[in-house]
């Protein structure tokens, strides 16, 4: 116990003002501690100095690595003000484990305050108090680094041996809260639900229409999930968790302090310190069907993310992909910017993204809901008067699968020779930062061939399920059912809808037109419309000719004014010599109606 030089003086002559610094580091320790150490500086102050004492006591739970916290503040303000005669602390531990500890006692120093740390034989009024403070600090701050490693062989060991079995996703279930993987088993009625789940993924469905399926079927979400329903985020962390194919992982996050405030944030951690665990008792999915399938997904998504801005995210927690057709599917042809929902402010019409941002001059807006209708008649409608083109493509069908397999062949063997140089490479290069350490240079050529070989991977995945039987082609009165049940059945509002839609009419670009009458602008649609994504999956097995399976489409997203309308049957009875009057009688629309038409 740490026994002053000097006396303790009051500034006042009268009442010594004490501060005492009382911390534990979890919420979890017994808060009886903190009443420990504030009677220990009760009875060191009693016993050194005689006079009035005035005693202030802070405590606080939590980390010592934390900085700019409100009892550390409330230090701060007391320190400055010049209001306190003397602060006292177990070890400078107790104010943080930090650097940040030696610059509060410093700060004191300035306004006449004492410091006093009992265990660090620390005294500010001591002549060089300062390598005191700074050993201090330095130990206090690497007793944390050293606890942390301490931890981190500890579960090192026990994961190796099968121990530290956290939160399991659905269909596993933990006997007790100390199991270890081999105790733990799947759930049967999990089996099939999984495989459903990966079966939709393979088809190509996005996560949040898998998820509405399992809300639906009223699958549970599992234990220790804070949500009470699936959604897309929720169902892409689970089938990205290795141990649905028996392996389980740790290590792929660590976290890393951030010196301003102390506080720790998850980081990737690097390769070398994912630590992996084959448990074959919990396989759900074959490992080989799991790679493919999340290599295509991974493939597929790659290229979407959300942008972060200022301003709050008015869809968060709103799945992208739930977005009502055609929502993000219309292109301005002027700009080539995507169109948004909110025109003018009206949540219901579409506007060019890049004129809300004042980049693009076409500000015309449109109504989602009669574009959404109109869009899906003219794709009927289209569908209808070309029925026949199945035919056609049954007739020519052997011939493309001749000329898919011949290029399939010549392609596989030379992927496959070009995967074995870019695998011996790879070996060449590991062996290389083995022996030297490793350079900049080589370990950029590996991270470039470790992409590249990603890369052919997910080609020959790709041309492995081309050669797959392809899906049979349905007859004629079998199509008008599918476009039947599309025109009369599908929800325009469900993922459904929207990925038929997106299959058939993937680009579709808005152009603003004037009508020869001079009216105000509107938007005219064009695209093109793609017949064979009618059978699903076709399109994927084989490269069909563009050309021979698109049909043009255009269409008006306005309704044309009445003498656009009524224009045809007005010429035709001026053909028949009637009088503008008794046209528009007939029509029942105004004579300068007809006149203008």
């Amino acid at each position: 116990m740490y026994h002053p030089n000097l006396p303790l003086v009051a500034r006042d002559g009268q009442t010594l003002r004490v501060v005492g610094v009382c911390r534990i580091s979890t919420e979890h320790q017994d808060a009886k501690s903190l009443q420990d150490q504030e009677a220990l500086y009760r009875s060191w102050v009693d016993e050194n100095y005689d006079g009035a004492v005035e005693f202030q006591v802070i405590c606080s739970r939590g980390s010592g690595e934390l900085l700019e916290t409100r009892e550390q503040l409330q230090l701060m303000e007391l320190v400055e003000s010049a209001t306190c005669d003397l602060v006292i602390v177990e070890d400078l531990g107790r104010i943080c484990r930090r650097f940040f500890a030696h610059s509060i006692c410093e700060n004191a120093q300035d306004t006449d305050t004492r410091v006093i740390a009992l265990n660090d034989n620390v005294d500010t009024a001591n002549e060089g108090w300062e390598i005191n403070s700074l050993f201090s600090s330095l130990r206090h701050e690497s007793y944390n680094k050293d606890t942390s490693k301490r931890i981190k062989r500890s579960h090192l060991s026990r994961f190796q041996k099968g121990g530290i079995v956290q939160c399991l996703p659905y269909g596993y279930r933990k006997p007790h809260p100390g199991a270890n993987d081999e105790e733990c088993w799947v759930v049967p009625e999990a089996r099939p639900v999984w495989d459903e789940v990966f079966r939709r993924l393979e088809e190509g469905h996005s996560n949040a229409e898998i998820a509405d399926w399992l809300n639906d079927e009223k699958v549970p979400v599992g234990p220790h999930v804070k949500k009470k329903k699936w959604d897309g985020t929720l169902l892409g962390q689970n089938i990205h968790n290795p141990i649905l194919k028996g392996v389980r992982e740790r290590n792929r996050r660590e976290t890393k302090r951030e010196n301003r405030t102390g506080r720790r944030i998850s980081v990737k951690a690097p390769p070398e310190a994912l630590l992996q665990r084959d448990c074959p008792n919990l396989v759900i999915i074959d490992p080989d069907r799991y790679d493919l399938v999340i290599r295509a997904v991974d493939a597929r998504n790659a290229h979407y993310a959300r942008g972060r801005k200022a301003a709050a995210d008015s869809r968060k927690g709103v799945p992208r992909k739930r977005t009502v057709r055609p929502g993000q599917s219309l292109s301005c042809g002027i700009c080539g910017r995507v169109l948004y929902y909110g025109g003018h402010g009206q949540n219901d019409r579409f506007m060019c993204s890049g004129a809300r941002d004042h980049h693009c001059w076409n500000g015309v807006t449109c109504s989602g809901f009669d574009t959404s209708r109109k869009v899906l008649a003219a794709v009927i409608g289209h569908l209808r008067s070309q029925a026949t083109f199945i035919d056609e493509l049954r007739n020519s069908i052997e011939l493309e699968l001749q000329k898919a397999f011949a290029a399939d062949n010549d392609r596989l063997t030379a992927i496959n020779k070009q995967r074995t140089e870019v695998a011996k490479e790879i070996d060449n290069i590991t062996l290389a930062v083995a022996k030297s350490g490793g350079s900049n240079a080589l370990l950029g050529r590996l991270s470039q061939l470790e992409n590249e070989e990603r890369r052919i991977q997910l080609e020959l995945d790709n041309l492995h399920r081309r050669r797959q039987p392809l899906p049979p082609l349905p007859s004629e009165e079998e199509l008008n059912q599918m476009i039947g049940r599309l025109a009369d059945e599908v929800d325009r509002t469900s993922p459904e809808f929207h990925r038929i839609m997106s299959a058939l009419l993937p680009d579709a670009t808005v152009m603003p037109v004037r009508q020869c009458l001079g009216n105000g602008l509107g938007l005219r649609l064009t695209g093109l419309l793609h017949l064979v994504e009618i059978v699903p999956g076709l399109a994927t097995k084989l490269d069909l000719s563009a050309e021979s399976y698109t049909v043009p489409i255009e269409l008006d997203l306005f309704d044309p004014p009445q003498p656009v309308v009524i224009r045809e049957d007005v010429i035709r009875l001026t053909e028949e010599n009637q009088k503008e009057r008794d046209i528009a009688k007939r029509l029942h629309v105004t004579q300068p109606a007809v006149k203008n038409a």
